[in-house]
């Protein structure tokens, strides 16, 4: 779920910002106000600075903003980082308070190496908590150079610098002001940003290179009121590093997630910090993107590639992609996709090739997405990615010459034969627009719908992304033409195709399924026929159709034909068919699988009304049915059970219970179970008692 997390808070971020207000002060017209025996506390942090580390309290000339020499002091209290000055009497209202330390640093888990300082500027008309942090560092320059040569007021300074330093980070969500800011404090935004600017600034370097970097921005910001210089592009590739790792597979412990174990170990407070990780991750993800230059990835935007432009950035000139999960279809507000770096190794495993989602169409059923697995270490196989880029094979799939096409579907699996693809396209309304439009529906888990989900990633030529594509389909005609499925937004139809590569939508069908199961064999002592067989448990359900106990008998997946008879009577199916120590299974044991496997029955009467029919209808593809009836399209098989039935005479007649099974529409069977005479012969499957568990 942490995409829908990431890209709901992205969404937040690029929303309209312009009414975005900065806390700290009022607009109001301001005058100079003395401060008189006032008690000023709050918490200092970078991480939280450690007990001792120094704090004063400048005094500031109220209309220049300008150190009288006047100043109260103290020192940090605790690990947290709070402070706490009392009897404080100012001229002005104006402050300037300025931390002086060690810290715990969130990146090392420790205690910091090098002592550092901070500053925050600030009114104190109407508060008595300042903090002390990162943000009212950089901002508290910017608001002197605005005061002190550009002559705003205090309040106009200081939301100018707010705006101007939250931009410049892409904080683009109102926050409270800076001062205010906690990175202990639970439930709102500002926390996060301020802890997830700390560690951007701080970075996974020496304190000296955080004390240079810090003092690099702060000086930018005061001059210019942006961030430049190329210290800001490696802060952006620490960012992409600390957030990207989060969506890459072979990472089991990422910096950020040791970050927060380091914060929780500090154990500082009763209950641990609470910091949201999909919104610092979010933060982190837009600001590497803004400065990268890499702009929106949205619906309009999937699979378009973008260099880095940043200079000052050990990417740039990097191409990056704008993909998509295919769990979350891109948006048209950017939820669901996301920038990634176009070169980074896509891992490509079995399971690649074997999970492959499915939908029913006529009498196959259909992948829902093209296959993504990579032949690279298969002699003589060729396959690629699209512009080799490997995040496209993870968006569209891999493209496949044709040899290797024709082997790359999984076991049970196979490309699609010219007629299914022709009843693919009937079953969407015939090929043109109607089929194009279908065939490009993508799933929507929230109204309930499944979808073919084609993708336009282009063809073998490497063009087209975006506007076609092409699937091949195993049939070459007779002068060694070869066809595919080519899909576009205007159309959907097969075609002729010369390229070498293109894309596999693999089928798989009943008997591609039952073919592939391994059995075990034995041999009939008589004949020395062989036969396969497989097990099958269930709930025993006896004739008074009570569950008495678990079972799981052996069942021949092939019809009996000894002595060269393939069909019998019911006296010798029961007595002659079967093998030594095999036996013709109960009516009971059938009904118990079908309910054992949650197929309940319907009770319809006889075409002669002389009987109640018990009616199933089971899908082919589900266990146990596909290694049961596999290989069968219709037939007739005798049980144990007997009964009477009467016949058109009114006669009464010995009968035996038999199982009738008919290939049904898409792909499942008519199993019917009912009595008839004796006399009749049909197959035989024979069974065998495995383990009983009584309940």
């Amino acid at each position: 779920m942490k995409y829908l997390f990431l890209f709901s808070i992205i969404a937040l971020f690029f929303a309209c910002s312009e009414n975005n207000t900065a806390g700290g002060t009022s607009e109001e017209a301001e005058g100079i106000v003395a401060i008189k025996n006032r008690e000023i506390t709050g918490v200092t942090q970078k991480g939280p600075f450690l007990v001792g580390s120094s704090v004063a309290i400048q005094e500031l000339d109220g209309e220049t903003l300008v150190q009288t020499g006047r100043s109260f002091k103290t020192s940090v209290k605790s690990d947290l980082g709070d402070f706490s000055v009392k009897n404080v009497n100012l001229a002005s209202q104006y402050a300037l308070l300025e931390v002086t330390g060690y810290f715990y640093n969130e990146v090392t888990g420790k205690k910091s190496e090098g002592m550092i300082s901070l500053n925050a500027l600030t009114d104190l008309t109407n508060r008595n908590n300042v903090n002390v942090n990162v943000l009212t560092h950089l901002e508290a320059d910017r608001v002197l150079n605005l005061v002190q040569k550009q002559g705003l007021s205090f309040a106009e300074a200081k939301k100018q610098a707010e705006s101007e330093i939250f931009s410049s980070f892409g904080f683009t969500s109102v926050l409270e002001s800076p001062e205010d800011m906690d990175i202990f404090s639970e439930g709102d935004y500002g926390s996060d940003a301020l802890f997830a600017l700390s560690v951007l600034m701080l970075g996974n370097g020496s304190v000296a290179d955080f004390s240079e970097r810090l003092a690099l921005a702060a000086r930018s910001f005061a001059e210019r009121g942006e961030w430049h210089g190329p210290e800001k592009g490696e802060v952006a590739d620490w960012a992409y590093q600390l957030e990207s790792e989060e969506y890459k597979e072979d990472v089991e412990h990422t910096i950020l997630s040791k970050i927060y174990d380091n914060v929780d170990s500090w154990n500082l407070r009763d209950e641990p910090p609470y910091l949201y990780a999909p919104y610092i991750n979010g933060l982190l993800y837009v600001f590497w993107t803004k400065e990268y230059d890499l702009g929106p990835c949205d619906r309009n935007h999937s699979g378009d590639m973008k260099k880095v432009t940043n200079i000052h950035s050990k990417y740039y000139n990097k191409e990056f992609v704008c993909y998509f999960n295919n769990d979350y279809r891109c948006t048209d507000d950017g939820i669901g996709c996301r920038w990634y770096l176009a070169e980074d190794p896509v891992k490509y495993v079995e399971e690649n090739r074997e999970n492959l989602p499915d939908m029913e169409i006529g009498d196959v059923f259909w992948a829902t997405e093209n296959l993504k697995y990579d032949f690279h270490d298969t002699v003589n196989a060729k396959n690629a990615c699209y512009r080799d880029v490997p995040r496209y094979c993870e968006m569209y799939g891999t493209l496949y010459d044709y040899r290797t096409a024709l082997k790359a579907c999984p076991d049970g699996y196979r490309l699609p034969k010219y007629g299914e693809v022709e009843n693919l396209l009937q079953y969407y309304g015939g090929a043109g627009k109607n089929a194009a439009d279908s065939l490009l529906v993508m799933n929507d888990y929230e109204r309930g719908i499944s979808g073919f989900q084609a993708l336009l990633g282009g063809h073998g030529e490497y063009e087209g992304l975006n506007e076609n594509t092409a699937l091949w389909i195993s049939s070459d005609d007779s002068i060694g033409t070869r066809y595919v499925l080519w899909i576009d937004s205007s159309t959907a139809e097969i075609r002729p195709y010369s390229s070498e590569l293109a894309y596999v939508r693999c089928v798989f069908d009943v008997d591609s399924l039952a073919a592939i199961q391994e059995y075990d064999v034995m041999s009939d002592s008589r004949d020395d026929q062989l036969y396969h067989y497989t097990n099958v448990s269930f709930d025993y359900i006896d004739n008074e159709m009570v569950t008495t106990r678990m079972r799981r008998i052996y069942v021949l997946v092939e019809n009996v034909h000894y002595d060269g008879d393939s069909l019998y009577s019911w006296n010798d199916a029961v007595e002659v068919a079967c093998p030594e120590g095999w036996r013709l299974p109960n009516i009971y044991e059938w009904i118990s699988i079908f309910r054992s496997h949650g197929d309940d029955p319907s009770f319809v009467l006889s075409e002669d009304s002389l009987q109640t029919v018990v009616y199933y209808n089971v899908g082919r593809t589900d266990y146990p049915y596909y290694q049961l009836f596999g290989k069968d399209k219709k037939n007739t098989y005798w049980t144990s059970t007997e009964g009477v039935i009467v016949n058109s005479l009114g006669e009464n007649v010995s009968a035996g219970q038999v199982v009738n099974m008919n290939t049904a529409e898409h792909n499942r069977y008519d199993v019917r179970m009912l009595l008839d005479d004796k006399l009749e012969k049909h197959s035989v499957r024979c069974v065998k008692d495995a383990d009983l568990y009584n309940y």
